[in-house]
Order: C-alpha cells, then sequence, then structure tokens
C-alpha cells in the first residue's frame, strides 16, 4: 500500500512539475499555427490534430479549418494529398501516384498508405536504405515502420523485428549524440515514442528538454546561442512531453480509420 502510494504521489509531482512548460508550449504552438500564411501551418497542424487525438490536447486551435483552409501553398498541396489519410478515413491515393513521388517523401506516402497500396521488395529496400542512412532519413524511417505497424502490414518489410531492433538501437544513440533538446535529437525521441519504446525514455533526457525551452513557450532548433523559438522544435518538444506526462497511457494510432 505504502508503494502505490509512494508511486501516485511520484507521478502526481511529475505532472505537476511539467504542467507550466506544456501549456506554455501549447500557447506557442497555437499561436503560430493560427498566424495567416504560417509556413508549412498545414503540416503542422497535422501535428497539433494528432496530439489533441492521442494526448487529449484541449485548445481552442480549429484543426480542421486550418487543415481545409485556402489557400494552401502549389507545392503543398500534393504533400497534404499524400498525407490525408492522417486526419481523414475516406481519403485515398493511387499507387501511381505515390510511386510518382521521389525519396523520403514515397517513402512516407507508401507507408500511410500501404492498406490500399501494398508495399513491394523496393519500399521494403528503401525503408532499410533510409535507417541504415542515419540522422533525419532514420527518424522519417522510423515513422514510416510505426504506420506500417499501425496497418498490420510490417509483413511486407523483411526482417521487420530485426529492422525495428536497428531503429531503436540507432535512435537512442543518435538523441544521445545530436542532444535531447535539439530538432534531431527531439526527432530520435519521437520515433522511439512511436515505435513503442516509451517507458525507455529516461528523466534526465526530459531534463534537457526542459532546460531548453525558451521564455516565450517554444524551443530552438539546435543549442546555439541566442536562437528564436522554431515551430517544428516547439511541437516536437510539446510531443515529447504530452507523452511523457502520459505514463502508461497507449496512444492511439496517427492514421484514421
Amino acid at each position: 500500500m505504502i508503494c502505490l502510494l509512494m508511486i501516485s504521489s511520484a507521478a502526481a509531482q511529475q505532472a505537476d512539475t511539467l504542467a507550466p512548460h506544456i501549456t506554455a508550449a501549447q500557447k506557442n504552438a497555437t499561436a503560430f499555427i493560427q498566424q495567416p500564411g504560417a509556413l508549412r501551418s498545414h503540416f503542422f497542424a497535422l501535428l497539433a490534430e494528432y496530439m489533441q487525438r492521442a494526448y487529449g490536447w484541449q485548445t481552442s486551435l480549429r484543426v480542421a479549418d486550418i487543415l481545409h483552409s485556402a489557400p494552401v501553398y502549389d507545392d503543398e498541396r500534393g504533400q497534404m494529398a499524400l498525407f490525408a489519410r492522417l486526419h481523414e478515413t475516406k481519403s485515398s491515393i493511387s499507387c501511381r501516384d505515390i510511386k510518382a513521388q521521389q525519396g523520403l517523401q514515397q517513402l512516407m506516402a507508401w507507408s500511410i498508405n500501404a492498406a490500399t497500396c501494398k508495399p513491394d521488395k523496393t519500399f521494403s529496400d528503401m525503408l532499410w536504405q533510409y535507417s541504415r542512412s542515419g540522422g533525419r532519413d532514420l527518424t522519417h524511417a522510423a515513422l514510416c515502420l510505426a504506420w506500417l505497424q499501425e496497418q498490420g502490414m510490417t509483413t511486407t518489410v523483411e526482417n521487420a523485428d530485426s529492422l525495428q531492433r536497428y531503429q531503436v538501437a540507432s535512435l537512442t544513440s543518435l538523441a544521445q549524440v545530436e542532444g535531447y533538446n535539439t530538432d534531431t535529437g527531439l526527432e530520435a525521441l519521437i520515433g522511439l515514442i512511436r515505435l513503442g519504446q516509451s517507458k525507455g525514455i529516461q528523466p534526465e533526457w526530459i531534463a534537457a528538454v526542459l532546460q531548453a525551452q525558451h521564455t516565450d513557450g517554444g524551443w530552438p532548433r539546435t543549442t546555439e546561442a541566442n536562437e528564436s523559438s522554431d515551430m517544428h522544435a516547439t511541437l516536437l518538444a510539446l510531443w515529447v512531453l504530452l507523452d511523457y506526462s502520459h505514463e502508461g497511457h497507449t496512444a492511439r494510432p496517427w492514421i484514421v480509420r
């Protein structure tokens, strides 16, 4: 009984510590996304929409309005169609359109739409290749594997279990090398979270994230002095903190069914 009370007390203390940081980050993110014509605001809105569904982020931000607002940047219009399954249940895109894409964008679009466009050996080879490339190629390849897992499509990947073990070890190393409070390091932590490794996130990693938060509630991309807050880094840090504050919580799938 005493042990249970101690655990409960520690969890409450952790929540109290994170709460003001999360609130400040949410305000910063919401203000940026709602700016008219904010660069890549539609993609950022996708991330915000997922955090609302997965972690119950209560905000006045109407993501649906942003996702369907006009105008959309010409170079972003195609991307939103490729990633539509992340927020729309009835969206679909042809295999032809997916295979017309190049590089990492093709890999991500194929992963998200794997249920309707079954990946082949070319896809499997690409996923391994990007995983071995390290850096941002690795972090995005981890997202791709997680999307496949959501859809029960990992059998399309050669040695999928070995790939996950490789990604987890590589992401852990990447976060340590880059720094847990940098944009790339935060991407690595998100990769671990998406691959079901939330319990492996250490308190000292979270402490490093909190220490880097600016007074405006945001985070910079690097540890360079006097660097202003960056929207991408801020959303990633918010995601990490929300997940850590929901210890024992199983996040909902990203792909809308």
